[in-house]
């Protein structure tokens, strides 16, 4: 399998994904927490902390990120999901 044809699966993957209710508040409590420790250990002493999702899907991570005022950057082999993120986050991504 060539790279475009593994984009398309994996364009094809996304497009079939919908998550929502508890599994969806499961997952951005766990994000937040992740985060609120990355900057309390890690990156305290930034002013404009940064962060990179590399497979960041259609960017729920870093939803969370900018919230907490992180300059955010994604990186997914999927198309569809980049778009997605675009859309919904203010941020740098990139397909690839």
């Amino acid at each position: 399998m060539d790279e475009q044809q593994l984009q398309g699966e994996y364009n094809r993957w996304w497009k079939g994904k919908t998550i929502q209710g508890e599994n969806i508040d499961a997952a951005k409590r766990m994000y937040r927490d992740i985060l609120k420790d990355l900057q309390k250990h890690h990156i305290s002493v930034v002013k404009q902390p940064k962060i990179l999702d590399v497979a960041c899907g259609t960017g729920e991570f870093l939803v969370e990120a900018r919230k907490l005022g992180m300059d955010v950057y994604g990186v997914d082999l999927s198309s569809y999901a980049i778009s997605f993120a675009k859309k919904h986050i203010d941020g740098t991504f990139l397909v690839g």
